[in-house]
Order: structure tokens, then C-alpha cells, then sequence
């Protein structure tokens, strides 16, 4: 996903999702640098992406980094409802940015996802979200 300056990204930045490798505080560290505007919201678990005047709504992450194959689902739709609600639930969640403090923390406990392959941390710091 190539995100940049102006884009906003969600992510449940957090103590147990950095510890067990499920959000990447340097991925989330560089989305920042290029620009990026990221909230955090404790208990997120969807999956919205609204790129332009397109929504996809579903089960599928930004990254596949389970050793096990998933059937994911995604929904997409340009309609102009639809995207505009997503624009407007986007709007009344993105109310806690990510601080320089948070991250640093976040970092300092990061341990990459548990899994079987022979990734290093070095190779999944730069693709984990």
C-alpha cells in the first residue's frame, strides 16, 4: 500500500499488538516520515479502506503474515453512500494521533510476529502494519 502525505491510517497501535507483533511501530514510524497522518484506536478490528471515491469493506488484512492459508472477503463499491459514510465514521474515529512518546515505547517492547517461517526482523519490520 502506497501511502503518503495526507493519507490517514487507523491501527490499534498497542502494548499487547506491539509485543506480539501484530502492528509494526516502525512500519508505523516510517508511515509518519513520508507524511502519513496515524491515529490509534485501542480496540480496532476492522477492516476499511477508502481510497478515493472507492471502498472496500471486509475480512482482509494489509499484510499476510500467517503461516496458514485464509478465504478472506472483500466488498467494494464506488457508491456515493456508502463511501460517504465511511468518510464520516473515518472522520469520528481519527481523534487520537500517534505521539513521538507512544511510538518510542511501542518500539522498545516490538518482538515480530511468531510464526514458521525464517523471516528476519530486519526483512518484517519494513512489511509488517
Amino acid at each position: 500500500l502506497q501511502l503518503g502525505n495526507g493519507d490517514r491510517l487507523v491501527v490499534a497501535l498497542t502494548v499487547t499488538n506491539s509485543k506480539n507483533g501484530c502492528v509494526s511501530p516502525f512500519e508505523v514510524r516510517r508511515l509518519l516520515e513520508h507524511g502519513v497522518e496515524v491515529f490509534v484506536v485501542d480496540q480496532l478490528h476492522a477492516k476499511v479502506y477508502l481510497l478515493g471515491g472507492t471502498l472496500a469493506v471486509g475480512s482482509a488484512n494489509l499484510t499476510n503474515n500467517s503461516a496458514t492459508v485464509l478465504h478472506e472477503a472483500v466488498l467494494v463499491t464506488e457508491q456515493r453512500g456508502p463511501v460517504e459514510a465511511a468518510a464520516r465514521w473515518f472522520d469520528e474515529i481519527c481523534t487520537t494521533p500517534v505521539g513521538e512518546e507512544w511510538l518510542r515505547q511501542c518500539e522498545a517492547i516490538y518482538k515480530p510476529p511468531r510464526s514458521g517461517s525464517s523471516v528476519s526482523r530486519a526483512e518484517l519490520d519494513g512489511r509488517l502494519w
